[in-house]
């Protein structure tokens, strides 16, 4: 069974999933949002043939850790996640998430054009690590 990460977003969704032990988390190709969460879900679900145990969504949260307009997005898409998938979605704090590999891709020489097309892959990466990582 795996878990897979979810770092939400308006136009694109970066996906990354466990590997069986949950130990590891690996990324898949980013998506491009539907045109409404049911879409966007849809597309999510058909990216792997695993077997899914459970959903990490990020939270976007400002600094303070009060929500913001999209937190509360985040939190609509999850709820709606855990209706159609049957399966738990667990909401985390994703705060300089996208920083944090922004940074890192830059140090590593990565171009400007190739960190557009990885970084919310490698922010789902980092949100399911984390996760992964809390409560193992």
């Amino acid at each position: 069974m795996r878990i897979i990460g979810i770092d939400y977003g308006r136009a694109r969704i970066g996906i990354a999933k466990s590997d069986p032990m949950g130990i590891i988390a690996s990324p898949l190709p980013t998506i491009k949002a539907g045109k409404n969460h049911k879409e966007s879900i849809q597309k999510i679900l058909s990216c792997t043939d695993d077997p899914i145990e459970a959903f990490v969504v990020g939270l976007p949260l400002h600094m303070s850790g009060r929500e913001s307009e999209m937190s509360k997005e985040a939190r609509e898409f999850a709820k709606l996640l855990e209706e159609i998938s049957g399966k738990k979605v667990h909401l985390v704090d994703e705060r300089l998430t996208s920083t944090l590999v922004e940074k890192e891709m830059g140090r590593a020489g990565v171009n400007r054009k190739k960190r557009a097309q990885q970084v919310d892959a490698l922010s789902a990466v980092v949100i399911l690590q984390n996760y992964l990582e809390s409560y193992s």
